[in-house]
């Protein structure tokens, strides 16, 4: 019945506890009797019930959310559970519920307790040669897994689940996705309250209904994992040989990464490194700084990288912000580190000091090391995934840096929304060269890949030759670029001839990219896609994937599974444009340490002008802000207006961004002078390269008499903007 249906149907889902054992229809190749000895064995054997239905789901046509998978109507699924905290996947077996388990979790429980299984049971799991549960739906191209799905949870009471239930078919006529949680934990943004307390989370509006390709976010399940370090320690426990990071040539499989998280974890433990601390790391792309997010993860301490890109002073303003407790770092930036921690009063550490008494290269790199993996040593008095892991620093509008509190949730969340988008797989090779330190280098495929137990290339630091090198000779299926990294890349004598073919998805990380570095990728044959996000958005909000007509248009896709996007009143805007106004589980909540990131409604404003096209797709068309975005770095003009401002000889000045080939945006610092102020261009930037990033310094200074300027006195950048470009 459920396979008759088409998308303008609807399939309401009722499923109780206790009723995995009466929905049984196994796979064609598994005669039922069969199914009822395995099953009869693993009752003998004493596994879990939570285990036994592992088994049962990869055996069955209908649990492990194969029923969602075979039908194409969108399903509403109310759960009903007298167990606070079931996981909704395995009630009854979870037939229209995400499933994070795989066919080698249920081989690994019949070896584990001698399950004696029939050959047509083993020969069917032994069979399905993946590493990760996929079950596609023919129709739209959706999954049901550990990566994506068709159903809609609805946990509650009996009571309040049935009373719930015509509002939620009512929501779901408008493409409003809503999870309940009988734990009275809010996940998101809430949508007011219901009945007995409960609240609502939106996962999905519109968007889903312009685009029904782009898949709903997967609630996860209660059991699955939650924090970081968990997820890379059930890929070492699965496919320990699976290789994990590789970079200057050395490669760390899952099994050497988990180990290497349990020393780094002792090793912090032993500097004194309790729950909230933070420990700051200064040193260009390195698998160690990974290593150190995770043993962080579980020990509830907070990562601060800085930008190596940054002035002294700079760095000394973070420093003092963020007040970490240790300072690591690489060979390279030893002695910056070593001074900078000397002048706050903290110790500075190499990154081969994370291994303890290990030594840089101690510890084993199989399975049996794990018997030394340390338990959690959070206080279990809140939730894992709530606490600060990551603090990301973002200039300010007043030029003062600010730090995105990235908690667990908010970083899983991304990686679930990041790998649905990109169809991320086990089998994936993904190449990191933006740096580690932001967001698009750490969050757009780096840490999902390692969610989903791809193999990471990291770069050091971008170079276009090594790049092209890596991609042809290492098969490269995955990589995040800028554009001016395209640019580079474009502009290389390699570009023609490399070997590119690997490459099956290309993600640019901007809000609009030049046409002719677009036009340049696609005639390479490149699946060029784009991510539109922000520092506090994490920042998969809006993606396009492989769509070369669009691209073409400048459109940057559709909002992301989770998130919600809607256009923010703008003065004197069309009715289709508006500011971008984002919400949703990956964004963060406030600043450190504690001021608000978003408005009173969960809303993020971004500063971003966009235009939603007829399809549902969205497209930048400027910014409201004064933000400039050159090669891929945000620079605040207040910041270098406050340095230029105290030269005697500047009266007034005003900084803004022009286009640029290269940088997508160059700075360009426009003055007033004082009469009879003689001082050259390099007198003037002076203060400005002393205290700034090389990225921040205007790259031309022009003078004027004045500056245009409002009845009310204030700048106005896009007159003079549009000055500078004429003629």
């Amino acid at each position: 019945m459920a396979t008759e249906l088409g998308e303008d149907d609807l399939l309401i889902a009722v499923v109780s506890g206790g009723g995995s054992s009466l929905l049984s229809l196994p796979v064609e190749s598994v005669p039922m009797a069969d199914l009822k000895a395995v099953t009869n064995s693993l009752l003998r054997s004493g596994a879990p019930i939570t285990e036994m239905n592992i088994v049962r789901k990869h055996l069955s046509r209908v649990q492990g959310g194969r029923l969602a998978a075979a039908c194409k109507a969108p399903i509403v699924t109310l759960i009903i559970s007298d167990v606070t905290g079931d996981d909704p996947s395995a009630i009854a077996s979870g037939p229209t519920c995400a499933d994070p388990s795989t066919y080698q979790d249920a081989l690994d429980i019949i070896a584990r307790f001698n399950v004696d299984a029939p050959a047509s049971a083993l020969a069917h799991l032994q069979a399905i040669q993946v590493r990760q549960h996929q079950v596609k739906d023919d129709q739209g191209g959706r999954r049901v897994g550990l990566q994506t799905g068709q159903a809609l949870l609805c946990i509650a009471g009996l009571q309040h689940g049935i009373a719930r239930l015509g509002q939620v078919v009512g929501d779901h006529l408008g493409q409003t996705r809503i999870v309940l949680d009988h734990e009275q934990r809010i996940h998101g943004a809430s949508v007011g309250p219901a009945p007995g307390g409960l609240q609502g989370k939106v996962l999905q509006t519109d968007a889903l209904r312009e685009n029904p390709a782009m898949p709903p976010l997967i609630v996860q399940a209660s059991g699955a994992p939650r924090r970081l370090d968990q997820l890379v320690l059930r890929h070492a426990l699965t496919r320990p040989a699976q290789p994990a990071l590789t970079q200057a040539g050395q490669t760390l499989d899952y099994a050497g990464l988990a180990v290497r998280v349990d020393q780094a974890c002792a090793q912090l433990q032993a500097w004194g490194v309790r729950q909230g601390d933070r420990v700051a790391c200064l040193s260009f792309n390195a698998w160690e700084m990974l290593v150190l997010l995770l043993a962080l993860a579980r020990l509830g301490g907070i990562l601060a990288p800085l930008n190596h890109r940054l002035a002294q002073a700079e760095w000394d303003q973070l420093m003092q912000d963020c007040q970490p407790q240790r300072v690591l770092h690489d060979v390279s930036w030893r002695e910056q580190a070593c001074a900078l921690a000397q002048r706050h009063g903290v110790t500075a550490h190499s990154y081969d000091e994370l291994w303890g008494a290990h030594g840089p290269s101690g510890g084993a790199m199989g399975q049996s090391a794990f018997g030394r993996v340390a338990e959690p040593v959070l206080d279990r008095s809140s939730e894992d995934d709530e606490r600060p892991l990551l603090l990301v620093y973002t200039s300010g509008t007043t030029g003062r840096p600010r730090a995105a509190v990235h908690t667990q949730a908010h970083l899983m969340a991304n990686m679930v929304a990041a790998s649905q988008v990109m169809r991320l797989t086990a089998e994936d090779r993904v190449l990191t060269m933006l740096p580690l330190f932001h967001v698009g280098g750490l969050c757009i495929q780096t840490l999902p890949a390692l969610g989903v137990g791809a193999h990471v290339t990291l770069q050091a630091r971008f170079d276009p030759q090594a790049v092209l090198h890596s991609i042809g000779h290492e098969r490269i299926g995955l990589t995040v670029v800028v554009p001016a990294v395209m640019k580079a890349l474009v502009d290389h004598p390699l570009w023609a001839h490399t070997d590119l073919t690997s490459l099956r998805c290309v993600m640019a990380g901007s809000s609009t990219l030049p046409e002719p570095l677009v036009q340049a990728f696609l005639a390479r044959g490149l699946p060029l896609g784009n991510v539109y996000g922000a520092t506090e958005t994490g920042p998969f909000s809006i993606a396009l994937t492989n769509d070369p007509e669009r691209m073409l248009q400048g459109v940057c896709g559709w909002p992301c599974p989770g998130v919600q996007a809607r256009l923010g009143p703008l003065e004197g805007a069309s009715p289709d444009t508006g500011e971008v106004w984002l919400r949703g589980p990956a964004l963060v909540r406030h600043y450190w340490p504690a001021l608000p990131a978003l408005d009173a409604q969960g809303w993020f404003h971004s500063g971003d002008v966009a235009r939603v096209n007829a399809d549902g797709s969205w497209t930048i068309v400027g910014r409201c802000k004064d933000m400039i975005i050159s090669g891929g770095e945000n620079i605040y003009p207040a910041e270098i207006e406050g340095l230029l401002g105290q030269h005697p000889a500047v009266a007034e000045c005003a900084v803004l961004g022009v286009p640029d080939a290269r940088w997508g945006e160059r700075v360009v610092a426009v003055v007033v002078m004082h009469e009879q102020q003689a001082v050259s261009d390099d007198a003037l930037l002076a203060l400005v390269r002393e205290r700034l990033a090389r990225y921040k310094h205007p790259r031309e200074v022009v003078r004027v008499q004045a500056l245009p300027k409002t009845a009310l006195g204030k700048v106005q950048k896009a007159v003079l903007k549009t000055q500078l470009s004429a003629p």
